[in-house]
Formats: structure tokens, C-alpha cells, sequence
């Protein structure tokens, strides 16, 4: 068995991790953390040394560069929402904006962000008056529910076929992105024009700061 390169940011780490070493023991984990500008060179060199059958970005704010992902091959993303929110908002923008259904999708990794193929989406129905920190440990423990599903199917294949098994599954997926891109910029801008339009909307008060802090 080949070990994995799993990237990731430190929110999901722990349990990421250990889902890592049930399945592929001996695995390489990446954690980047965006609070540490130095950080990036690390991950970068990192992968640029190693050579893995296949390579999982999951809850990950890490931005892959075109160098890495030729280096890489094929790379699978877990995106902690359905593929009509791309970018960021996964765990606020369904609650603003009252959808029905939330979700998770899993699809290739190429140079521009959540345009990938499709692999699956996972899609649920979304609670009766859930609230931010409920909804958003929900869209946690789908990806994570991901997660190891992707891990239980590849520890079944043979390393040489595991780049070629997910890539036929995302040919064969009909699922396509959706939207436009919201960055986070743009996320803070939208939250700041809710609290200017309705100061006293409950999702506002259960927001971390930094979300409406970002420069627009």
C-alpha cells in the first residue's frame, strides 16, 4: 500500500488524521495554517520532495500552485458545501439565505478554485431552525463522513489505479458547478451589508469576528 499526502488546515487536523492512519498507515499529513505566513514555504517544500499514488485536500485553505499540482498529478478536494456555493460562506450563506438542502462535494483539483470535475456530492436536507455553530459542525462531520468514505474505497484499490479510479468517476458524474465565486472579501462585504440592512439578524451574533474583518 502507497501512503497518501492528505493537505489540510487546522480546524478538522485531528480527526482528518487519525481517518488517515486507520486506513493509509504511514501517510503524510500537511497542516497548513493561513495564520503563519511562513507556513506556505513548509507545505510547498514538502510537497515538491514527496511522491504519492494520490493526494486528498480536505477542509483545506491551502491554494495549490500550477508547479505543484503538475508535480502532484491527480488531487481530490473535499468542498464542505453542494457545488452552486463556490468558495467561501459553506456554513453561513445557506442559513442567510434559507436554503433547503446542504451538502458536500468531492471533485478534482485544477488551477483555478472549486472548477474542478465533479466526482459525487453528497446532499442533505437542511434542519428546521438550525442555528451557525450547529450548521456548521453538520457541514464538519459530512466532510468528514467524506472523508473516510473516499479512504475506505481507496484502501480497496491497488496504488497504481487510484489516480485512474477517480478520475472515470468524475467522467462519469454528471454534477456541474454552479454560481459565482464568492472569496472571502467578498463574504465579509456581504455580511457587513446584512448587519447594515438587519442589525439584529441571530446569525450575526454567532459569527467569529474575523469573518467581517476581511479588507474589501
Amino acid at each position: 500500500m502507497t501512503p497518501l499526502l492528505l493537505v489540510t488546515s487546522p480546524p478538522l487536523s485531528v480527526p482528518a488524521g487519525k481517518l488517515l492512519e486507520r486506513y493509509f498507515p504511514g501517510s503524510t499529513l500537511l497542516v497548513w495554517d493561513p495564520a503563519c505566513p511562513q507556513d506556505k514555504r513548509r507545505v510547498h517544500r514538502r510537497i515538491m520532495a514527496g511522491r504519492w499514488a494520490l493526494s486528498l485536500s480536505f477542509y483545506n485553505d491551502y491554494i495549490f500552485s500550477a508547479a505543484e499540482l503538475a508535480h502532484l498529478g491527480c488531487v481530490l478536494n473535499i468542498h464542505p458545501a453542494l457545488p452552486s456555493l463556490r468558495g467561501r460562506g459553506y456554513d453561513t450563506l445557506p442559513l442567510i439565505q434559507r436554503h433547503t438542502h446542504f451538502g458536500a462535494t468531492l471533485h478534482l483539483v485544477d488551477e483555478q478554485i472549486d472548477t474542478g470535475k465533479i466526482v459525487e456530492v453528497e446532499r442533505r436536507a437542511m434542519p428546521d431552525a438550525v442555528e451557525y455553530p450547529q450548521f456548521r459542525t453538520l457541514t464538519q462531520q459530512l466532510s468528514l463522513s467524506m472523508l473516510e468514505s473516499l479512504l475506505q474505497r481507496s484502501q480497496a484499490l491497488p496504488a497504481a489505479e487510484l489516480s485512474g479510479y477517480w478520475i472515470s468517476r468524475a467522467q462519469c458524474c454528471e454534477a456541474r458547478w454552479s454560481g459565482d465565486f464568492l472569496s472571502s472579501q467578498g463574504l465579509s462585504v456581504l455580511l457587513r451589508g446584512l448587519s447594515e440592512a438587519e442589525p439584529n439578524h441571530p446569525i450575526l451574533e454567532q459569527l467569529p469576528e474575523h469573518l467581517l474583518l476581511q479588507p474589501a
